[in-house]
């Protein structure tokens, strides 16, 4: 019995450019909680442990 993958492995990336917009702010300066809050408005039944 030989082992066969069930999906690919490959990866894309690609590269930003142009201006940034205003009105953001760097995810670093945002309090943790405000991005757990953010993040449970998409997946309100994970529990969030890092």
């Amino acid at each position: 019995m030989k082992f066969k993958p069930s999906y690919s492995k490959l990866r894309f990336e690609g590269r930003g450019g142009g201006e940034i917009p205003d009105g953001l702010e760097k995810i670093s300066k945002v309090p943790f909680e405000k991005l757990l809050e953010y993040d449970r408005r998409m997946f309100p039944d994970q529990d969030m442990v890092f």
